[in-house]
């Protein structure tokens, strides 16, 4: 969180460093906030990604690990500069993160539901003895 803070933030003097370019300077400092907004909701999906994993589920564990950089990126990079030319490769990741992100979202209530309820059970099993 902080470092999309910080990147959200200082983009202009951090791309700053690799060139003055004014035209490089602001494409770049777009491209860099747009992957730190959507940077944050990266633990969130290695977590549920872990836990799938953890809980031997390794196919939404596996789809989860890779929906990020192969099952969404792939696609999109080869879909968005096609049709958007250069602003479509800045929003590439950010796309990818987004879907990623939904499709996570998805799969985390589905779990969160199925342990509440195992929890609800074992709770009332162990109280009907």
């Amino acid at each position: 969180m902080i470092a999309a803070i910080v990147l959200l933030a200082f983009a202009e003097p951090i791309v700053s460093l690799f060139g003055t370019d004014a035209e490089m300077v602001k494409l770049a400092s777009t491209a860099l906030r747009l992957n730190a907004v959507l940077f944050v909701t990266f633990g969130f999906q290695m977590v549920y990604a872990s836990l799938y994993l953890s809980i031997g589920k390794s196919l939404v564990g596996g789809l989860l690990s890779l929906s990020r950089q192969r099952v969404f990126f792939l696609p999109l990079i080869y879909a968005l500069p096609r049709l958007f030319q250069l602003s479509g490769v800045i929003w590439v990741q950010p796309a990818a993160d987004l879907l990623t992100t939904a499709v996570t979202s998805i799969f985390a209530i589905k779990i969160t539901h199925a342990l509440t309820v195992k929890t609800s059970e074992s709770s009332q099993g162990g109280e009907s003895t």
